[in-house]
């Protein structure tokens, strides 16, 4: 969803929002690969990720003679649950680096 408002020629107001939805890959759930170099191994835990992303910006612009005046401010913000990451593992009682399919 997105809105737009000018306020007379100068000022202009934007925001925006978006929702986002991703589900775990069969890749991410049940991937497993071992050899002497890898251990990589799926998670069936996971869960759906979702997001919530705003956004929201004001610009003034205004000509002045031979010069043109612009001026630009934005912020955004996003919210992202059960975000799934691949991270690295160390575990104490072996040498051996793993890796792990996450949420955050």
């Amino acid at each position: 969803m997105a809105l737009k408002y000018n306020k007379g020629d100068h000022w202009i107001f934007r925001a925006s929002y978006g929702r986002g939805f991703r589900a775990p890959s069969l890749k991410e759930l049940y991937f497993f690969f071992v050899d002497e170099n890898h251990n990589i191994l799926g998670n069936a835990d996971l869960k759906a990720e979702t997001s919530h992303n705003f956004q929201a910006n004001v610009d003034f612009e205004k000509q002045y003679s031979k010069f043109l005046f612009n001026l630009n401010s934005s912020i955004f913000y996003n919210k992202i649950e059960n975000e799934i990451k691949l991270i690295s593992v160390l575990e104490a009682d072996q040498w051996v680096l793993k890796f792990r399919i996450i949420r955050i």
